[in-house]
């Protein structure tokens, strides 16, 4: 009759998962990239104004553009029309306009657009997150279509979409 005491079953421990492994090589490029002590905040030191913002703020991508303000929804909506995006929700003011959107992968993102009012041409700063941390490999292109769209509209009521 075999025996099945510890000393005779062959022990395998497996640590990680092949899972496991890719998240531990993400977070090593990660470290090695420098993505992780600006996450943390702790790039500048614990009590340097640099720090306390790139703790609670995401990376963002930002493009100013010369386009008429109450164009700036519209732009949107032909911005996201074929990108994978939906607005949830927007809020309008005379100095800002905010869009809460959600790509199709279920991340948030948003959009803002501020009116530069010091300027005499019709000046606005776009600035786009999508994600938790920015994905400016995802932001650029629905900036450049929403600046696209600002642009063809700009002194006109209407222009068919290209």
């Amino acid at each position: 009759m075999a025996s099945s005491t510890p000393r005779n079953r062959r022990a395998s421990v497996r640590i990680l998962g092949p899972l496991g492994l890719q998240y531990v090589r993400a977070c090593l490029l990660a470290l090695a990239a420098g993505v992780i002590p600006h996450l943390a905040g702790c790039a500048n030191g614990p009590n340097s104004p640099a720090s306390a913002s790139t703790a609670t703020s995401p990376a963002t991508s930002t493009v100013n553009v010369a386009g008429d303000w109450n164009d700036v929804a519209a732009a949107l909506e032909v911005a996201i029309r074929d990108q994978g995006f939906a607005v949830l929700s927007e809020t309008r003011g005379e100095l800002a306009h905010e869009f809460e959107l959600l790509t199709i992968r279920d991340e948030p993102g948003s959009i803002t657009a501020r009116r530069d009012t010091t300027d005499s041409a019709s000046s606005i700063t776009l600035t786009c997150r999508i994600g938790a941390v920015g994905d400016p490999r995802r932001e650029q292109p629905l900036l450049a279509a929403m600046t696209k769209r600002l642009k063809d509209l700009a002194g006109v009521d209407y222009r068919p979409v290209r």
